[in-house]
């Protein structure tokens, strides 16, 4: 008998980087929007919720769906997202 890839509970894999789902049963996740970035981590726990979407601290920005914030060049700038209005 070939074994299946959706026998158990096991088959279903963690959203990947810059990724989440709050969704039961879904066959996708959702990026990160900019300006937010999630790691990888191999706990479903970390990738469930839009909220698992670190908001970049002053001096980072991130892409939609990124892993990690990237710092601004030198001679850049860029305030903390509770310093814009």
């Amino acid at each position: 008998m070939i074994p299946s890839l959706h026998d158990n509970s096991n088959d279903c894999k963690v959203c990947p980087t810059g990724t989440w789902t709050d969704t039961l049963g879904t066959d996708s996740c959702t990026e990160c929007e900019s300006g937010r970035a999630l790691g990888a981590s191999s706990s479903s726990a970390n990738h469930d919720n839009i909220a698992d979407c670190d908001l970049c601290a002053g001096g980072k920005f991130s892409a939609k769906g990124a892993g990690s914030c990237e710092a601004c060049n030198s001679g850049k700038y860029l305030p903390n997202s509770n310093d814009v209005s």
